[in-house]
Protein backbone atom coordinates (compact mmCIF):
# COMPACT_ATOMS: atom_id res chain seq x y z
CA UNK A 1 0.00 0.00 0.00
CA UNK A 2 1.32 3.40 -0.93
CA UNK A 3 1.43 6.26 1.54
CA UNK A 4 -0.77 8.67 -0.41
CA UNK A 5 0.08 11.58 1.88
CA UNK A 6 3.59 11.71 0.46
CA UNK A 7 2.62 11.52 -3.19
CA UNK A 8 2.41 14.63 -5.31
CA UNK A 9 0.73 14.24 -8.70
CA UNK A 10 -0.70 16.60 -11.20
CA UNK A 11 -2.56 15.38 -14.21
CA UNK A 12 -3.00 17.17 -17.51
CA UNK A 13 -6.49 18.65 -17.58
CA UNK A 14 -8.42 16.51 -20.03
CA UNK A 15 -11.44 18.41 -21.25
CA UNK A 16 -13.89 17.54 -23.95
CA UNK A 17 -16.70 19.61 -25.36
CA UNK A 18 -18.93 17.99 -22.76
CA UNK A 19 -16.71 19.25 -19.96
CA UNK A 20 -16.92 22.83 -21.19
CA UNK A 21 -20.69 22.93 -21.51
CA UNK A 22 -22.06 24.32 -18.30
CA UNK A 23 -25.45 22.65 -18.32
CA UNK A 24 -25.29 19.38 -20.19
CA UNK A 25 -28.20 17.88 -18.27
CA UNK A 26 -29.44 14.32 -18.14
CA UNK A 27 -32.68 14.47 -16.21
CA UNK A 28 -34.39 11.41 -14.73
CA UNK A 29 -38.09 10.90 -15.26
CA UNK A 30 -38.71 11.23 -11.54
CA UNK A 31 -40.50 8.73 -9.32
CA UNK A 32 -39.84 5.01 -9.40
CA UNK A 33 -42.18 2.79 -11.42
CA UNK A 34 -45.44 1.50 -9.98
CA UNK A 35 -45.50 -0.92 -7.08
CA UNK A 36 -44.63 -4.53 -7.79
CA UNK A 37 -47.62 -6.74 -8.50
CA UNK A 38 -48.40 -9.84 -6.49
CA UNK A 39 -47.48 -12.21 -9.33
CA UNK A 40 -43.88 -10.97 -9.44
CA UNK A 41 -41.21 -12.78 -7.46
CA UNK A 42 -40.26 -10.14 -4.88
CA UNK A 43 -36.53 -10.78 -4.83
CA UNK A 44 -35.77 -12.77 -7.99
CA UNK A 45 -32.17 -11.59 -7.96
CA UNK A 46 -31.74 -13.10 -4.49
CA UNK A 47 -32.66 -16.59 -5.65
CA UNK A 48 -31.15 -16.13 -9.10
CA UNK A 49 -27.76 -15.18 -7.65
CA UNK A 50 -27.98 -18.04 -5.08
CA UNK A 51 -27.51 -15.68 -2.16
CA UNK A 52 -29.02 -18.27 0.18
CA UNK A 53 -26.01 -20.51 -0.47
CA UNK A 54 -23.78 -17.69 0.78
CA UNK A 55 -25.94 -17.41 3.89
CA UNK A 56 -25.55 -21.13 4.51
CA UNK A 57 -21.80 -20.55 4.37
CA UNK A 58 -22.14 -17.87 7.03
CA UNK A 59 -21.41 -15.00 4.65
CA UNK A 60 -23.39 -11.85 5.43
CA UNK A 61 -20.81 -9.11 4.90
CA UNK A 62 -19.96 -8.95 8.60
CA UNK A 63 -16.82 -6.96 9.30
CA UNK A 64 -16.72 -5.26 5.90
CA UNK A 65 -17.11 -1.50 5.54
CA UNK A 66 -19.01 -0.32 2.47
CA UNK A 67 -19.65 3.27 1.41
CA UNK A 68 -22.78 4.14 -0.53
CA UNK A 69 -22.57 7.47 -2.35
CA UNK A 70 -25.82 8.98 -3.56
CA UNK A 71 -27.99 12.07 -3.22
CA UNK A 72 -30.20 11.50 -0.15
CA UNK A 73 -31.41 8.70 2.08
CA UNK A 74 -34.30 7.99 4.43
CA UNK A 75 -32.53 6.02 7.19
CA UNK A 76 -35.64 5.72 9.37
CA UNK A 77 -37.31 2.84 7.53
CA UNK A 78 -38.07 -0.35 9.44
CA UNK A 79 -36.09 -2.41 6.95
CA UNK A 80 -32.93 -0.74 8.28
CA UNK A 81 -33.71 -1.84 11.85
CA UNK A 82 -30.77 -3.80 13.18
CA UNK A 83 -28.57 -2.87 10.25
CA UNK A 84 -25.21 -1.16 10.68
CA UNK A 85 -26.14 2.00 8.77
CA UNK A 86 -24.36 5.28 9.42
CA UNK A 87 -25.10 8.58 7.69
CA UNK A 88 -22.21 10.94 7.10
CA UNK A 89 -23.50 14.43 7.99
CA UNK A 90 -21.40 16.36 5.46
CA UNK A 91 -23.60 18.05 2.89
CA UNK A 92 -22.88 19.48 -0.54
CA UNK A 93 -24.52 22.63 -1.89
CA UNK A 94 -26.60 22.92 1.30
CA UNK A 95 -28.63 19.85 0.36
CA UNK A 96 -29.93 17.85 3.36
CA UNK A 97 -28.34 14.41 3.55
CA UNK A 98 -31.47 12.72 4.90
CA UNK A 99 -35.03 13.17 3.73
CA UNK A 100 -38.38 11.54 4.41
CA UNK A 101 -39.90 13.09 1.31
CA UNK A 102 -41.03 10.58 -1.25
CA UNK A 103 -39.11 12.06 -4.15
CA UNK A 104 -36.64 10.79 -6.71
CA UNK A 105 -33.49 11.73 -4.79
CA UNK A 106 -34.47 10.07 -1.51
CA UNK A 107 -35.98 7.02 -3.20
CA UNK A 108 -32.85 6.52 -5.28
CA UNK A 109 -30.33 6.80 -2.45
CA UNK A 110 -32.43 4.72 -0.07
CA UNK A 111 -32.68 1.91 -2.61
CA UNK A 112 -28.92 1.95 -3.16
CA UNK A 113 -28.30 1.33 0.53
CA UNK A 114 -31.21 -1.05 1.08
CA UNK A 115 -30.07 -3.48 -1.59
CA UNK A 116 -26.99 -4.05 0.56
CA UNK A 117 -28.25 -4.05 4.17
CA UNK A 118 -32.08 -4.23 4.23
CA UNK A 119 -33.84 -6.83 6.37
CA UNK A 120 -37.32 -8.24 5.66
CA UNK A 121 -39.94 -6.53 7.81
CA UNK A 122 -43.56 -7.63 8.03
CA UNK A 123 -45.10 -7.81 4.57
CA UNK A 124 -42.12 -6.04 2.99
CA UNK A 125 -40.00 -8.90 1.63
CA UNK A 126 -36.97 -6.92 0.52
CA UNK A 127 -33.60 -8.00 1.84
CA UNK A 128 -30.05 -6.93 1.16
CA UNK A 129 -27.23 -8.99 -0.28
CA UNK A 130 -24.83 -8.23 2.62
CA UNK A 131 -27.10 -7.33 5.58
CA UNK A 132 -24.37 -7.43 8.22
CA UNK A 133 -21.94 -5.15 6.39
CA UNK A 134 -21.19 -1.77 7.96
CA UNK A 135 -22.62 0.72 5.48
CA UNK A 136 -22.00 4.45 5.61
CA UNK A 137 -24.05 6.73 3.38
CA UNK A 138 -22.29 9.76 1.90
CA UNK A 139 -24.24 12.46 0.13
CA UNK A 140 -23.06 13.87 -3.19
CA UNK A 141 -25.69 16.57 -3.12
CA UNK A 142 -28.56 17.19 -5.49
CA UNK A 143 -28.43 16.42 -9.18
CA UNK A 144 -27.54 20.00 -10.03
CA UNK A 145 -25.01 20.27 -7.18
CA UNK A 146 -21.83 21.23 -9.02
CA UNK A 147 -18.24 21.71 -8.03
CA UNK A 148 -16.02 24.75 -8.30
CA UNK A 149 -12.92 25.11 -10.41
CA UNK A 150 -9.84 23.78 -8.69
CA UNK A 151 -11.81 21.42 -6.45
CA UNK A 152 -12.96 17.84 -6.73
CA UNK A 153 -16.61 17.41 -7.67
CA UNK A 154 -19.08 16.67 -4.83
CA UNK A 155 -19.20 12.99 -5.82
CA UNK A 156 -15.42 12.72 -5.75
CA UNK A 157 -15.26 14.63 -2.47
CA UNK A 158 -17.60 11.99 -1.03
CA UNK A 159 -15.25 9.27 -2.30
CA UNK A 160 -12.36 10.99 -0.51
CA UNK A 161 -14.32 11.01 2.77
CA UNK A 162 -15.23 7.35 2.33
CA UNK A 163 -11.60 6.39 1.79
CA UNK A 164 -10.49 8.42 4.82
CA UNK A 165 -13.09 6.59 6.94
CA UNK A 166 -11.62 3.21 6.05
CA UNK A 167 -14.27 1.84 3.72
CA UNK A 168 -12.97 -1.04 1.58
CA UNK A 169 -15.72 -0.97 -1.05
CA UNK A 170 -17.54 2.04 -2.52
CA UNK A 171 -20.86 1.79 -4.37
CA UNK A 172 -21.79 4.76 -6.57
CA UNK A 173 -25.02 4.85 -8.56
CA UNK A 174 -24.38 8.25 -10.10
CA UNK A 175 -22.41 9.74 -12.96
CA UNK A 176 -21.14 13.07 -14.20
CA UNK A 177 -20.36 14.40 -17.64
CA UNK A 178 -16.83 15.61 -16.93
CA UNK A 179 -13.73 14.94 -14.91
CA UNK A 180 -10.89 17.17 -13.83
CA UNK A 181 -7.43 16.86 -12.32
CA UNK A 182 -8.74 16.86 -8.78
CA UNK A 183 -11.26 14.09 -9.51
CA UNK A 184 -8.55 11.88 -10.99
CA UNK A 185 -6.43 12.55 -7.91
CA UNK A 186 -9.22 11.27 -5.67
CA UNK A 187 -9.59 8.08 -7.71
CA UNK A 188 -5.83 7.52 -7.63
CA UNK A 189 -5.75 7.91 -3.85
CA UNK A 190 -8.65 5.48 -3.42
CA UNK A 191 -7.03 2.81 -5.59
CA UNK A 192 -3.70 3.32 -3.82
CA UNK A 193 -5.48 2.67 -0.52
CA UNK A 194 -6.80 -0.66 -1.83
CA UNK A 195 -10.41 0.49 -2.14
CA UNK A 196 -12.68 -1.11 -4.75
CA UNK A 197 -14.88 1.47 -6.48
CA UNK A 198 -18.03 0.05 -8.09
CA UNK A 199 -19.87 2.46 -10.39
CA UNK A 200 -23.05 2.41 -12.46
CA UNK A 201 -23.12 3.03 -16.21
CA UNK A 202 -25.58 4.56 -18.68
CA UNK A 203 -29.22 3.47 -18.84
CA UNK A 204 -30.05 5.49 -21.97
CA UNK A 205 -28.24 6.36 -25.16
CA UNK A 206 -27.98 9.98 -24.04
CA UNK A 207 -26.52 9.04 -20.65
CA UNK A 208 -23.49 7.63 -22.40
CA UNK A 209 -22.19 11.22 -22.25
CA UNK A 210 -21.68 10.63 -18.51
CA UNK A 211 -18.11 9.41 -18.16
CA UNK A 212 -17.13 9.54 -14.50
CA UNK A 213 -16.53 7.69 -12.31
CA UNK A 214 -17.26 4.59 -14.42
CA UNK A 215 -14.65 5.34 -17.08
CA UNK A 216 -11.73 6.05 -14.78
CA UNK A 217 -8.96 3.48 -14.81
CA UNK A 218 -9.28 0.88 -12.08
CA UNK A 219 -13.02 1.35 -11.48
CA UNK A 220 -15.49 -1.56 -11.71
CA UNK A 221 -18.32 -0.39 -13.97
CA UNK A 222 -21.66 -2.21 -13.93
CA UNK A 223 -24.51 -2.51 -16.44
CA UNK A 224 -28.01 -3.86 -15.82
CA UNK A 225 -29.47 -6.99 -17.37
CA UNK A 226 -32.87 -8.61 -17.31
CA UNK A 227 -33.98 -12.09 -16.35
CA UNK A 228 -33.39 -13.45 -19.83
CA UNK A 229 -29.88 -12.05 -19.95
CA UNK A 230 -30.56 -9.03 -22.11
CA UNK A 231 -29.08 -5.61 -21.50
CA UNK A 232 -31.37 -2.86 -20.31
CA UNK A 233 -32.91 -1.20 -23.35
CA UNK A 234 -33.75 2.38 -24.25
CA UNK A 235 -36.55 2.75 -26.81
CA UNK A 236 -36.03 -0.88 -27.75
CA UNK A 237 -32.27 -0.56 -28.22
CA UNK A 238 -29.74 -2.09 -25.81
CA UNK A 239 -27.57 0.49 -24.10
CA UNK A 240 -24.02 -0.60 -24.93
CA UNK A 241 -21.19 1.03 -23.02
CA UNK A 242 -17.74 -0.28 -24.05
CA UNK A 243 -16.23 0.42 -20.62
CA UNK A 244 -18.52 -2.02 -18.75
CA UNK A 245 -16.71 -4.47 -16.48
CA UNK A 246 -19.55 -6.83 -15.51
CA UNK A 247 -23.33 -7.01 -15.72
CA UNK A 248 -25.72 -7.81 -12.87
CA UNK A 249 -29.47 -7.99 -12.18
CA UNK A 250 -31.01 -4.58 -12.81
CA UNK A 251 -34.52 -5.04 -14.21
CA UNK A 252 -37.71 -5.29 -12.11
CA UNK A 253 -35.78 -4.99 -8.86
CA UNK A 254 -37.82 -4.56 -5.69
CA UNK A 255 -36.90 -1.40 -3.75
CA UNK A 256 -38.39 0.50 -0.79
CA UNK A 257 -40.90 3.30 -1.29
CA UNK A 258 -43.26 4.27 -4.07
CA UNK A 259 -45.19 7.31 -5.22
CA UNK A 260 -47.74 6.38 -2.55
CA UNK A 261 -45.34 6.51 0.38
CA UNK A 262 -42.53 4.73 2.20
CA UNK A 263 -44.79 1.91 3.42
CA UNK A 264 -45.08 0.55 -0.11
CA UNK A 265 -42.57 -1.19 -2.35
CA UNK A 266 -41.91 -0.62 -6.03
CA UNK A 267 -39.90 -2.19 -8.81
CA UNK A 268 -37.31 -0.28 -10.75
CA UNK A 269 -34.76 -0.75 -13.52
CA UNK A 270 -31.22 0.40 -14.08
CA UNK A 271 -27.54 0.09 -13.32
CA UNK A 272 -28.25 2.01 -10.10
CA UNK A 273 -29.68 -1.16 -8.56
CA UNK A 274 -27.21 -3.53 -10.24
CA UNK A 275 -24.24 -1.63 -8.77
CA UNK A 276 -24.92 -2.19 -5.03
CA UNK A 277 -25.53 -5.88 -5.73
CA UNK A 278 -22.01 -6.17 -7.18
CA UNK A 279 -20.59 -4.16 -4.28
CA UNK A 280 -22.39 -6.40 -1.80
CA UNK A 281 -21.17 -9.55 -3.53
CA UNK A 282 -17.58 -8.32 -3.22
CA UNK A 283 -18.23 -7.65 0.47
CA UNK A 284 -19.20 -11.30 0.96
CA UNK A 285 -15.94 -12.36 -0.69
CA UNK A 286 -13.94 -9.93 1.45
CA UNK A 287 -15.57 -11.30 4.60
CA UNK A 288 -14.42 -14.77 3.57
CA UNK A 289 -10.92 -13.58 2.61
CA UNK A 290 -10.24 -10.49 4.74
CA UNK A 291 -6.58 -10.26 3.68
CA UNK A 292 -7.41 -9.98 -0.02
CA UNK A 293 -6.42 -6.71 -1.65
CA UNK A 294 -8.77 -4.58 -3.68
CA UNK A 295 -6.96 -5.62 -6.85
CA UNK A 296 -7.37 -9.30 -5.98
CA UNK A 297 -11.10 -8.85 -5.35
CA UNK A 298 -11.47 -7.37 -8.83
CA UNK A 299 -9.39 -10.20 -10.32
CA UNK A 300 -11.73 -12.72 -8.69
CA UNK A 301 -14.79 -10.85 -9.94
CA UNK A 302 -13.79 -10.86 -13.60
CA UNK A 303 -12.29 -14.36 -13.75
CA UNK A 304 -15.31 -16.14 -12.26
CA UNK A 305 -18.03 -14.94 -14.61
CA UNK A 306 -19.62 -17.55 -16.85
CA UNK A 307 -17.99 -15.88 -19.81
CA UNK A 308 -14.50 -16.10 -18.33
CA UNK A 309 -15.01 -19.68 -17.21
CA UNK A 310 -15.95 -20.57 -20.78
CA UNK A 311 -12.68 -19.11 -21.98
CA UNK A 312 -14.21 -16.08 -23.66
CA UNK A 313 -12.35 -12.75 -23.45
CA UNK A 314 -13.78 -9.44 -22.35
CA UNK A 315 -16.28 -8.12 -24.88
CA UNK A 316 -16.43 -4.34 -25.35
CA UNK A 317 -18.84 -4.46 -28.28
CA UNK A 318 -21.91 -6.15 -26.79
CA UNK A 319 -21.96 -4.14 -23.56
CA UNK A 320 -21.30 -7.16 -21.37
CA UNK A 321 -17.65 -6.70 -20.51
CA UNK A 322 -16.36 -9.79 -18.76
CA UNK A 323 -19.92 -11.12 -18.43
CA UNK A 324 -22.42 -11.60 -15.64
CA UNK A 325 -21.36 -11.79 -12.03
CA UNK A 326 -21.59 -15.33 -10.69
CA UNK A 327 -21.81 -15.28 -6.91
CA UNK A 328 -21.30 -19.03 -6.32
CA UNK A 329 -18.13 -19.12 -8.43
CA UNK A 330 -16.94 -15.81 -6.99
CA UNK A 331 -17.19 -17.14 -3.45
CA UNK A 332 -15.52 -20.41 -4.47
CA UNK A 333 -12.43 -18.51 -5.64
CA UNK A 334 -9.53 -17.64 -3.37
CA UNK A 335 -8.61 -14.08 -4.35
CA UNK A 336 -5.39 -14.17 -2.34
CA UNK A 337 -3.93 -16.52 -4.96
CA UNK A 338 -4.58 -14.05 -7.77
CA UNK A 339 -2.29 -11.24 -8.97
CA UNK A 340 -2.30 -8.09 -6.88
CA UNK A 341 -2.65 -6.00 -10.02
CA UNK A 342 -5.67 -3.96 -11.07
CA UNK A 343 -6.78 -5.39 -14.44
CA UNK A 344 -8.97 -2.40 -15.33
CA UNK A 345 -6.29 0.09 -16.33
CA UNK A 346 -7.37 0.58 -19.93
CA UNK A 347 -10.57 2.53 -19.39
CA UNK A 348 -11.51 5.38 -21.78
CA UNK A 349 -10.42 8.30 -19.59
CA UNK A 350 -6.89 6.95 -19.38
CA UNK A 351 -6.30 8.23 -15.84
CA UNK A 352 -5.11 7.58 -13.27
CA UNK A 353 -2.16 5.59 -14.61
CA UNK A 354 -0.35 3.00 -12.55
CA UNK A 355 2.45 5.48 -11.95
CA UNK A 356 -0.03 8.10 -10.77
CA UNK A 357 -1.56 5.61 -8.34
CA UNK A 358 1.73 4.42 -6.89
CA UNK A 359 3.46 7.78 -7.06
CA UNK A 360 6.38 6.23 -8.89
CA UNK A 361 8.06 8.05 -11.75
CA UNK A 362 9.23 5.67 -14.47
CA UNK A 363 12.99 5.79 -14.96
CA UNK A 364 13.79 6.13 -18.66
CA UNK A 365 16.09 3.49 -20.03
CA UNK A 366 19.28 5.05 -21.46
CA UNK A 367 19.65 4.51 -25.16
CA UNK A 368 23.14 4.14 -26.61
CA UNK A 369 23.98 6.58 -29.37
CA UNK A 370 24.55 4.57 -32.55
CA UNK A 371 27.81 5.05 -34.40
CA UNK A 372 26.11 4.64 -37.75
CA UNK A 373 22.82 5.87 -39.09
CA UNK A 374 19.85 3.56 -38.48
CA UNK A 375 16.76 3.74 -40.71
CA UNK A 376 13.63 4.92 -38.89
CA UNK A 377 11.25 2.24 -37.69
CA UNK A 378 7.54 2.25 -37.01
CA UNK A 379 6.23 4.02 -33.91
CA UNK A 380 6.71 2.02 -30.72
CA UNK A 381 3.66 0.44 -29.20
CA UNK A 382 2.54 1.13 -25.67
CA UNK A 383 3.54 -1.22 -22.87
CA UNK A 384 0.90 -3.95 -22.59
CA UNK A 385 -1.10 -4.31 -19.38
CA UNK A 386 -0.12 -7.19 -17.07
CA UNK A 387 -2.14 -10.29 -17.96
CA UNK A 388 -5.30 -11.11 -16.04
CA UNK A 389 -5.38 -14.57 -14.57
CA UNK A 390 -8.15 -16.45 -16.36
CA UNK A 391 -9.43 -19.97 -15.68
CA UNK A 392 -8.64 -22.58 -18.36
CA UNK A 393 -10.92 -22.35 -21.35
CA UNK A 394 -13.92 -24.65 -21.50
CA UNK A 395 -15.97 -25.48 -24.55
CA UNK A 396 -16.87 -22.48 -26.67
CA UNK A 397 -20.23 -20.75 -26.27
CA UNK A 398 -22.23 -18.48 -28.58
CA UNK A 399 -21.13 -14.85 -28.51
CA UNK A 400 -24.31 -13.52 -26.97
CA UNK A 401 -24.72 -11.78 -23.66
CA UNK A 402 -27.61 -14.05 -22.67
CA UNK A 403 -25.44 -17.15 -23.02
CA UNK A 404 -23.11 -16.13 -20.20
CA UNK A 405 -25.70 -15.37 -17.52
CA UNK A 406 -26.12 -17.68 -14.51
CA UNK A 407 -29.79 -16.83 -14.00
CA UNK A 408 -33.02 -16.46 -15.93
CA UNK A 409 -34.61 -13.20 -15.22
CA UNK A 410 -37.12 -10.09 -17.24
CA UNK A 411 -36.82 -6.66 -19.17
CA UNK A 412 -37.46 -3.00 -18.91
CA UNK A 413 -36.07 0.41 -19.65
CA UNK A 414 -35.43 3.82 -18.19
CA UNK A 415 -36.53 6.96 -20.02
CA UNK A 416 -34.39 10.11 -19.79
CA UNK A 417 -34.51 13.64 -21.17
CA UNK A 418 -31.45 15.64 -22.34
CA UNK A 419 -31.27 19.43 -22.09
CA UNK A 420 -28.14 21.00 -23.51
CA UNK A 421 -27.33 24.67 -22.99
CA UNK A 422 -24.06 25.93 -24.43
CA UNK A 423 -22.57 28.77 -22.43
CA UNK A 424 -19.16 30.22 -21.71
CA UNK A 425 -18.10 29.04 -18.29
CA UNK A 426 -15.63 30.28 -15.77
CA UNK A 427 -15.87 27.16 -13.63
CA UNK A 428 -16.47 23.53 -14.56
CA UNK A 429 -20.08 22.53 -13.84
CA UNK A 430 -22.25 19.54 -14.60
CA UNK A 431 -25.35 17.63 -13.55
CA UNK A 432 -25.14 14.14 -12.11
CA UNK A 433 -27.68 11.78 -13.62
CA UNK A 434 -28.99 9.15 -11.28
CA UNK A 435 -28.51 5.94 -13.22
Amino acid sequence: MTDTSTRRRRFPRLRTLIATIAALAVLPTGALPAAATSNEEPNWWYTGMHVEDARNEGLTGAGVKIAVIDAQINPNLNLFTGASLTVDPVTSCDVPVTSQDVDAAALHGTASAALIVARPVGELPMQGIAPDAAVTFYSSGAEDCVGRAGEASPTMAAIARAVADGNRIISISEAQTFHNDEDAEVIADALAAGVVIVSSTANTQEQRAAVAPSQFNGVVSVAAVSRDGMLLTDAGRPVITPSVTVVAPGVNILVPGSANGWDRMSSTNGSSVATPLVAGALALLLQKYPTATGNQLIQALITTTSQSREGQPRNDTNGGGYGAISLPYLLAADPTTLPDVNPLMNQPLGVPTREQITGDTPTPTPTAVPTTAIPPTSSPTSTPEPPVTTPPAAESAPDTLASVLPWLIGGGSFAMVIIVVLVIVLATRTRKPRL
